[in-house]
């Protein structure tokens, strides 16, 4: 991976606008490329960014560019950053649709309720959706 490419890919995160990126790099003799990205994480790694090589591919490694001292969450556009100490702070939810949530349950569900989709709103689903949680029921 050279400087030039880098740069060109990975602008964003070199500049802690943005949290990682993955590159795709050109790649012709591993060994070689490995001694390169060790250099440059030996350069980049007091500067706070990371190079991880995620995987070989024929020709080409794929590589992980990242800040592991910080994480950028975007909320709707309004973007916020949370430092290593914060991440506590931030719980992981995931979003699926109630068909495939039969057969589980959650601590939480919310269930929007939107009339563009008022076809799919039958009693049976909203049913399906609300016997799915195990404390707390949440209708937006």
């Amino acid at each position: 991976m050279s400087e030039e490419m880098l740069v060109r890919h990975c602008s964003p995160t070199l500049a802690g606008l943005k949290t990682a990126n993955l590159v795709n790099c050109p790649c012709t003799s591993h060994e070689e490329f490995a001694a390169n990205l060790a250099k440059l994480n030996r350069r980049l790694n007091p500067r706070g960014v990371n190079l991880r090589l995620l995987r070989w591919g024929k020709e080409s490694a794929l590589v992980y560019v990242y800040r592991p001292d910080k994480l950028c969450v975007d909320f709707d556009g309004r973007v916020v950053e949370y430092s290593k100490n914060q991440l506590g702070d931030l719980e992981l939810a995931y979003a699926i649709t109630i068909h495939k949530s039969m057969g589980s349950e959650y601590e939480t569900v919310i269930i929007p309720i939107l009339m563009a989709h008022r076809i799919l709103l039958t009693k049976n689903l909203i049913y399906t959706a609300v016997t799915r949680a195990k404390k707390r029921v949440i209708l937006v």
